[in-house]
């Protein structure tokens, strides 16, 4: 889609959905009604500007968004057990931001290697085997629908 109908004024306007979100949800939470509409912008201009759609196109990227739903169900799985094993190691001695930026990593990383296995496990097969089927292949032209 580069190129055709891409600008880069509609980064502008990514840039400016995510940060109206945020404020929406930080500071002015009796406007929360305007977030659709926000983030619908925000959406459309994800595939209009250059950048964002450059971005969302980015190869890790559509693999993580692939990987969505193993990642939604095993994370808390994951998290739970790694958390009691490193909460020894915080200390209000240390910033705050600084753990939390390590811990956001360490998290990050494992969660991402250990659904990446479980993705390529229990999910891909299934998808392989289901891309083969006739019934969700496309009906020839010819064929007129059982309703009429």
């Amino acid at each position: 889609m580069r190129g055709r109908g891409t600008s880069r004024s509609w980064d502008v306007v990514v840039v400016a959905s995510g940060l109206t979100t945020l404020v929406v949800l930080t500071r002015f939470r009796d406007q929360q009604y305007l977030l659709p509409f926000v983030i619908a912008l925000g959406c459309l201009g994800t595939f209009l500007g250059r950048s964002a759609n450059t971005i969302i196109r980015f190869r890790p990227v559509v693999v993580v968004g692939g990987m969505c739903y193993t990642i939604y169900l095993y994370h808390a799985l994951i998290l739970g057990p790694f958390s009691r094993a490193i909460h020894h190691v915080s200390s209000l001695a240390r910033p705050f931001w600084l753990q939390f930026l390590v811990y956001a990593i360490l998290q990050g990383v494992l969660i991402l290697a250990v659904c990446a296995v479980l993705f390529v496990c229990t999910e891909k097969p299934f998808m392989k085997r289901w891309r083969g089927l006739r019934v969700l292949k496309r009906a020839p032209a010819s064929v007129s629908s059982p309703a009429t």
